[in-house]
């Protein structure tokens, strides 16, 4: 047998609880009739709850700003003038806008809100909300039978009441900004929620017109002084240039390209008066070589000594090829010795106006250098002249472009701001409209059913706990045998619907039944677990109360023992209240009173049981001798007497809580069943019967649990055999 008590101490002297889950689980399978009950009225209580509480409505509206959007005017006109930067505290800002007083007044004003009961209790007996409004007006018009000092405490009541089902948030990590407006009304949840970001739009409309138009206005005056200035400062250049013969952008650039080219002119003249100095140097070296200067005239300038000495190549080969048709003398011949003699001269001529030549170019070079170096001194002279009155003019012009292009950026900033009048946007827009809500926001339905449901699962816990502690039953032979320290040999069903004396008969109708079973159990585990392997002879039957099922365990005992082939006897001990001849249905005329006083012999109050064999003696109603006789020697005799002829012998004794005749049977027998009923007898009771037994040092004992109802027992999850 298994422990499946389901709460149990580890120990008597500590008392320290130990939850086993399996155990506890089993307890509240137990106990599910209780827990449904529990939760049932959780759920109950859940809608109760659901009925009384007002439900209310959230409805959202997200509105989503731009996140480059100047705040102010100074930020836009940065913006504008291209050096602006984007202000960290943007959202925030306009969160305290979405959320100011002005905002909230501007929303009751516009959805005549202080008629509406929710926000002006005034008017919770009102028919009709909006009949009762047109006689107020949010800024001070007075209602009728209201004092008008009474008008402002109900606006800011109602601001207050309409700021606390306000809430307005960001939408972490984006310039998002989500609306939420709480109502018992789904319908006017939604409504307010857009009523808000329609508003906060046309005032961020309102506000960005507002501004462009302070920023045109500003633009617009400092237009004409910059103009004046702009003006001014062109004169100024103007008068400069004329006082100073300043062509604007042309002299200074011509004297400077005219003073570059005559330098390289300069250059030029310097080399060909060089090289006319080394050519001349040269003729004069070379005077008497006239093959030499020959060879320079070829090389210089003068083109005709190339084309005589050409000449006289070509006579000096044709004098080569007549030569060999014609002599010396032949005319063709002294022809063209004649014409070479005259080429020769002319070369001659030639060479000679080499050094006259020479120097008349190198006088030429000097001349052309002197006349540069002349009208450079005079060009360099005007440059630096005009650039004494070339900084004074930059000066001028550098103030007139400064001038002149702050002009062209508040011109260009001007016309877009004309134009933004124009285009004007809100910086913002409702990028998701509040939808009708179709579900209440609080209470929550899952939650607080879901509340309920554990709330009433958790007292239905304790309940069942407290039952169970306050449960002084016994339901588990494994609870007996914890508790008092005898083990527990049997549990025996619960026979529904039958009364004596058919009760008595059934294990013989039914051999077969769960109850004959267990009492052929019971008579087996007696003989198995005898000490020394010495079966029982003399088994004494008691209870706490009388009704817990001893008799008729006595009764079943005998007879499935005597159809087994066994010689039993069964004894009713009870001489106050004897019930063993009605469970077998016989008359008691014939008792054990009878011979405990002498008046019959032990044979002639035997009764024999026809149905199974067995024997029995009866038991009859003495209350004042009953103790003298159980206690005679004579009734110790017969037990003795009894050993010796049965197999068995069965004494059923009154409940020892109520006399004491079962602790003198004890000492009679080998051993004792003392009978406890399944979740009926108190374990106080129990644990006062078993002391009186340990009181007188009587160990052989052992329970039997009888009326076990076996579907509950099992459901329960009780391990017993």
């Amino acid at each position: 047998m298994s422990d499946a008590s389901p709460l149990h101490c580890t120990s008597a002297s500590s008392g320290a609880a130990d939850v086993d889950l399996r155990a506890l689980l089993l307890m509240m399978w137990r106990r599910r009739y209780l827990f449904i009950a529990f939760i049932l009225a959780g759920i109950a209580l859940g809608f109760v709850a659901m009925r009384m509480i007002t439900p209310e409505y959230t409805a959202r509206t997200i509105i989503l700003l731009d996140g480059q959007a100047p705040q102010n005017p100074m930020d836009k006109l940065d913006r504008v003038l291209g050096s602006g930067a984007y202000d960290g505290a943007l959202v925030m800002n306009e969160l305290e806008i979405l959320r100011s007083g002005s905002m909230v007044r501007s929303v009751i004003k516009r959805l005549d809100l202080m008629a509406d009961p929710e926000f002006n209790p005034r008017f919770k007996n009102a028919s009709g909300a909006g009949d009762a409004f047109r006689k107020f007006s949010v800024y001070g018009e007075e209602l009728e039978n209201v004092p008008h000092s009474g008008v402002e405490q109900d606006i800011d009541d109602a601001s207050a009441r309409f700021m606390d089902r306000l809430r307005v948030r960001s939408i972490s990590g984006s310039y998002a900004i989500q609306v939420e407006f709480v109502s018992d009304d789904p319908r006017k949840a939604a409504l307010i929620a857009n009523k808000i970001s329609d508003m906060y739009i046309e005032q961020r409309f309102a506000d960005e017109y507002q501004e462009t138009e302070k920023i045109t206005d500003t633009l617009d005056g400092r237009l004409d002084g910059l103009r004046s200035d702009l003006r001014a400062a062109e004169e100024k250049v103007e008068r400069y240039r004329a006082a100073h013969n300043l062509l604007e952008g042309q002299k200074s650039t011509f004297s400077a390209e005219q003073l570059s080219q005559l330098n390289t002119q300069l250059i030029q003249a310097k080399t060909e008066q060089a090289r006319a100095q080394s050519r001349l140097q040269q003729i004069q070296d070379l005077s008497g070589d006239h093959k030499a200067l020959e060879a320079i005239a070829d090389d210089g300038p003068n083109s005709l000594v190339r084309e005589l000495k050409g000449q006289k190549a070509a006579l000096e080969a044709e004098i080569s090829q007549l030569s060999s048709r014609y002599g010396e003398k032949h005319p063709e011949m002294i022809n063209r010795r004649r014409k070479i003699a005259e080429i020769r001269q002319s070369l001659r001529d030639e060479v000679a106006n080499l050094d006259r030549a020479a120097e008349g170019d190198m006088d030429f070079a000097a001349a052309r250098i002197a006349v540069l170096k002349q009208e450079i001194i005079a060009i360099t002279d005007q440059i630096h002249e005009n650039n004494g009155a070339m900084i004074g003019l930059r000066e001028l012009e550098r103030e007139a472009d400064v001038a002149r292009h702050v002009f062209d950026v508040f011109l260009a900033s001007y016309k877009r701001s004309d134009e933004q009048k124009n285009m004007q946007e809100a910086q913002a827009r409702v990028i998701s409209y509040a939808r009708v809500p179709r579900n209440p926001s609080f209470p929550s339905k899952p939650l607080i059913f879901a509340l309920a449901g554990l709330l009433s699962i958790f007292l239905a816990l304790i309940a069942a706990i407290m039952v169970e502690k306050l449960d002084n039953s016994y339901r588990s032979g494994a609870d007996l045998e914890r508790d008092l320290k005898f083990p527990c040999y049997g549990l025996i069903p619960v026979a529904r619907g039958l009364r004596r004396p058919k009760l008595g008969m059934h294990v013989l109708d039914k051999p077969t039944s769960n109850i004959a079973d267990a009492v052929r159990t019971l008579r087996m585990i007696l003989n198995l677990r005898a000490p020394d392997g010495v079966k029982p002879k003399v088994i004494t039957l008691t209870s706490s109360f009388s009704g817990e099922g001893k008799t008729t365990l006595s009764l079943w005992l005998a007879r499935l023992a005597a159809k087994s082939g066994d010689r039993v006897i069964v004894i009713d001990s009870d001489l106050r209240a004897p019930n063993l001849h009605v469970a077998a249905g016989v008359s008691n005329d014939r008792s054990l009173v009878d011979y405990l006083s002498g008046e019959k012999d032990i044979k002639e109050i035997i009764h024999k049981d026809e149905l199974s064999g067995a024997h029995m003696i009866f038991g009859r109603s003495v209350p004042h001798t009953a103790l003298d006789m159980i206690g005679s020697d004579k009734l110790s005799t017969l037990t003795q007497s009894l050993r010796e002829v049965y197999d068995l012998v069965i004494i059923d004794t009154p409940a020892c809580l109520e006399v004491s005749d079962a602790r003198l049977m004890a000492t009679l027998s080998d051993h004792m069943l003392y009978v406890v009923a399944w979740n009926k007898t108190r374990r106080e009771s129990v644990a006062s019967g078993v002391k009186k037994f340990t009181d007188i040092n009587h160990s052989a004992l052992s329970f039997v649990l009888t009326h076990v109802n076996l579907r509950k027992h099992a459901r329960y999850g009780y391990g017993d055999i």
